[in-house]
């Protein structure tokens, strides 16, 4: 048994596919062969034509006992967008340029006196709303921080904290520095200003 045979043998468990571009040629009538086709009718020695004739069938009249069916077989159109059935009018319809609208904005609409009190409300409501919670929120506001809190419990817990703590400290040794330092400078000021006024007394009694 050579190579070609063992590697045969191999593959009898799995299934045999012929291609696609295959063309049977061998034991093949040609001579009698018809192909067919949409726009070629049936010869009269096919099978099903003869069945249909038995059935009282005739030619070129529709299916059906009373002959209201088709005439002619359905075609098939190549589905090149990959749509399913009815997709494509679909389609079509909403983006026919017909059929497309923009929506409008809302400074774009026609609205009426009461549409526009009632818009007028609303934007009154929004706003008065805002407000109060801008209010709300200015008690848990710390301002040496410069932080804002929305909890009462997260304002608390800040105001405890180790780092409001050291700002406030430090704070406020600025603040006593700062008053100290200008303590010193008015003291200073006054001794100048002592000095310069017996400057000017003792000027004026030599001039004397």
């Amino acid at each position: 048994m050579n190579r070609s045979e063992d590697k045969l043998l191999e593959d009898d468990d799995e299934p045999f596919y012929l291609p696609r571009t295959h063309r049977p040629t061998e034991n093949l009538d040609r001579d009698n062969l018809v192909q067919a086709s949409i726009d070629v009718a049936i010869p009269k020695t096919n099978v099903g034509y003869m069945l249909l004739k038995k059935m009282g069938w005739k030619d070129n009249t529709g299916l059906g006992r009373d002959g209201s069916g088709i005439v002619d077989p359905i075609r098939l159109e190549a589905n090149i967008f990959n749509f399913g059935l009815g997709k494509k009018a679909e389609v079509d319809h909403y983006t026919n340029s017909e059929n497309v609208k923009r929506k409008l904005l809302e400074a774009e609409k026609d609205e009426t006196e009461v549409e526009k009190v009632r818009r007028e409300e609303k934007a009154e409501k929004i706003e008065s709303i805002k407000q109060e919670l801008a209010e709300i929120k200015k008690s848990f506001y710390c301002e040496l921080c410069n932080k804002q809190y929305k909890m009462i419990s997260e304002y608390e817990t800040h105001l405890s904290s180790y780092d409001h703590n050291h700002k406030k400290r430090f704070t406020e040794m600025s603040k006593m520095d700062g008053a100290k330092r200008k303590e010193e400078r008015m003291k200073r000021e006054e001794k100048q200003r002592e000095k310069e006024m017996k400057q000017l007394e003792e000027q004026i009694a030599r001039a004397a």
